[in-house]
């Protein structure tokens, strides 16, 4: 499918999951016993669907995002993270009825402008370097005889 070879698609879709994941660990995490350790924290992972679940979308979230950061620069991508920080807020706020105080709607506002900011700083689609060689501070030449 052509969507998956969409670095932004990808990015989007991991955010997505990602944020989904927050919610519904929050749910499992509520209908769970309260965890005193380690222990029954491990257990409750075990046991509880809705934590399972969330887990499971993290999971997918993550092999995404490995998909994205192997086509795109690592400083672009990471900071585009925060955008997930809005949709949490906003899913919580929908879902869970959490109140969003003025001050954090105001924070909320300024992750957007940035992630903004540092999206137009793209120019363009913003592309890896061929090899990892190109890629290294040294030479490729030199890159080739470091020991491995």
């Amino acid at each position: 499918m052509k969507i998956l070879q969409n670095p932004l698609a990808l990015l989007l879709t991991a955010l997505s999951l990602g944020a989904a994941g927050q919610i519904v660990l929050k749910v499992g995490m509520q209908r769970a016993p309260e965890a005193r350790g380690i222990v029954e924290t491990v257990r409750i992972i075990l046991t509880q669907p809705y934590v399972m679940l969330g887990m499971a979308f993290y999971f997918l979230s993550s092999l995404l995002y490995l998909q994205v950061i192997q086509k795109w620069d690592l400083n672009l991508v990471y900071p585009m993270i925060a955008i997930s920080y809005v949709m949490v807020a906003v899913l919580a706020r929908i879902l869970l009825h959490e109140p969003i105080p003025a001050m954090r709607v105001l924070g909320l506002v300024l992750i957007c402008i940035g992630v903004s900011v540092m999206a137009l700083s793209a120019n363009g689609s913003p592309k890896r370097p061929a090899s990892p060689a190109a890629a290294s501070p040294v030479g490729a030449q030199d890159a080739q005889e470091l020991p491995r």
